[in-house]
């Protein structure tokens, strides 16, 4: 059988800034996917200083048997004219043109009411939403601690995320927090460090009472759950997550909502004590967020989508 080939195009600067930008983990996550199908992938990355954009450009170009297909996050690519492009929008939606998407031969979209507000501007398009990979997030059986689990760099696109996570210590939760930033915010006893490696991500979460999560302003407004609550799903831990539109339906057992400073703290009090599902209900749950939204089931997914395109 004739074998895909696929340049996943990353939103990214190359190797040396991997970790600072989770894309490039989503990036590879789904490269790895991909192959496990049978799939033959190369990955490009975006490179803000322009340096490489010939030469990126030019191999592009003469390797027209490849599919390309973009990851739109915060940088972009331009789509040539002469080869199949398809694009995945997984966030920052608010600066998507609809020129951009008009130009690939399909578009997946990471959130169904974003997808509801810009379908009839693609040529082709679908919901796709975000995901986790299996093997990084597996339960292992690791102790659980009683504390509450913060991943993320304080950074303007995330404009409540500090005062969030301070209600949360303020009210007295025992807290874990990973990220830049937080050194001059938090209590130094409450500050883990600035990063954690992707691959101790999964017992991280696994190990945490309870998991925060929150979203740049752009993707919560038009509905893009990021992939922190798959992760920590899948690996039997509750979230505490924003309201937001178009929240799947299927991992609400597992998930416990605020609307703002004010309900964060009783958010994760229902968190904690597990009000929806007891242990058995959170294993059950994992091993549907690992079936039916892992990066194998995302591959399948874009594969059968370029084969009829």
């Amino acid at each position: 059988m004739f074998a895909p080939r696929i340049l996943i195009l990353l939103p990214c600067p190359d190797r040396t800034a991997e970790r600072a930008w989770g894309d490039y983990y989503f990036g590879h996550s789904l490269a790895r996917a991909l192959e496990r199908q049978g799939a033959v992938v190369r990955i490009n990355y975006a490179d803000t200083t322009g340096r490489r954009h010939f030469w990126d450009r030019f191999m592009r170009w003469i390797r027209i048997r490849e599919v390309d297909l973009v990851l739109r996050g915060k940088h972009f690519w331009d789509p040539l004219p002469h080869k199949r492009a398809m694009l995945w929008l997984i966030s920052w939606a608010e600066t998507v043109t609809p020129q951009e998407l008009s130009a690939y031969r399909h578009v997946f979209i990471a959130s169904s009411k974003f997808h509801a507000k810009v379908s009839e501007t693609c040529r082709s398009s679908s919901v796709l939403l975000q995901c986790t990979d299996r093997t990084t997030f597996t339960p292992t059986g690791a102790e659980k601690g009683d504390h509450v689990l913060v991943v993320g760099n304080i950074r303007k696109e995330s404009r409540t995320r500090p005062n969030l996570v301070l209600r949360l210590i303020e009210a007295g939760w025992p807290t874990q927090i990973w990220g830049r930033g937080w050194d001059k915010v938090v209590p130094e006893d409450r500050y883990s460090g600035l990063h954690i490696q992707n691959t101790d991500l999964g017992e991280a979460y696994e190990r945490a009472r309870v998991v925060f999560n929150d979203h740049t302003d752009g993707m919560r407004d038009e509905g893009f759950l990021s992939n922190r609550t798959y992760d920590a799903l899948a690996v039997g831990t509750p979230v505490v997550s924003e309201a937001m539109p178009g929240f799947p339906e299927d991992l609400e057992p597992g998930v416990y909502f605020y609307t703002g400073e004010h309900d964060i703290s009783d958010a994760v009090t229902r968190a904690a004590d597990r009000e929806k599902l007891d242990q058995e209900g959170h294993r059950k749950l994992a091993e549907h967020v690992v079936t039916h939204h892992s990066f194998d089931a995302r591959a399948k997914t874009i594969l059968a989508v370029m084969k009829g395109r």
